[in-house]
């Protein structure tokens, strides 16, 4: 599959380009050079950027954010509108697959310690978010969803304390259960992409490392995409 990777310079772009590789042809767009099969440098939010990265592709990972709390307009303008913009751009050159990068972060308004130590924060519970960051990655979930609902093959994945390996060692000694390695986070969008749900559906999925203390279950991820991550504290 051809396959478009926004944000492909960051933490997690890097880690997709890298699973990615050799099974996929990738391009991956940024504001800064990465490392994929085709490399275009360009803005999201530029239309004619949007035209030339989707031109030829048949997926989309959408991993490009805006996380500074405090930028409500950079916020609005990457975690809303930009995907909103490459939504509507995908659909109407024909790509068949899109995989939106969301997160736990859309509960950021609930009892957050609550449910995360009760293992409550499963896919069922309504979003509740309580800041900007949030709000606006739950915006653009909502866009996802009313494309998937117009023919466009949407699934969302909520991460869960991407974590790089050289940080791992700290989570191992923490014992922070609402940590995910990036290896594994890139392992389940691989896996989305590759899993065509049914017609008008938009599943969403947790994503964690398997840990005895993680703050959702991943039983969903598990059994409709496989996903079984690899790092895990248990």
């Amino acid at each position: 599959m051809k396959v478009l990777v926004t944000g492909a310079a960051g933490r997690v772009g890097t880690a997709v380009c890298r699973e990615l590789a050799g099974r996929h042809y990738v391009r991956g767009l940024d504001l800064v050079p990465c490392a994929a099969d085709e490399v275009l440098v360009g803005d999201l939010l530029d239309a004619e950027t949007r035209a030339r990265a989707l031109a030829g592709m048949e997926g989309v990972i959408h991993l490009a954010f805006c996380g500074q709390t405090r930028d409500v307009a950079g916020s609005y303008a990457i975690n809303a509108q930009g995907t909103y913009q490459l939504l509507e751009a995908a659909q109407a050159l024909g790509v068949s697959r899109f995989v939106y990068a969301s997160t736990l972060s859309v509960y950021s308004g609930a009892q957050w310690q609550e449910w995360a130590t009760r293992g409550m924060m499963s896919e069922e519970v309504p979003p509740l978010p309580g800041e900007i960051y949030g709000l606006t990655k739950y915006l653009g979930e909502e866009a996802c969803r009313m494309f998937g609902r117009n023919g466009l093959r949407c699934t969302i994945l909520r991460l869960t304390g991407v974590t790089l390996p050289d940080h791992w060692e700290q989570v191992v000694a923490s014992r922070s259960g609402s940590s995910t390695h990036v290896a594994d986070v890139a392992l389940s969008f691989r896996l989305a992409l590759e899993n065509d749900p049914p017609p008008a559906v938009v599943p969403v999925y947790h994503i964690c490392g398997d840990h005895p203390n993680k703050p959702t279950p991943i039983e969903r991820a598990r059994a409709a995409l496989g996903f079984h991550p690899a790092y895990n504290l248990a």
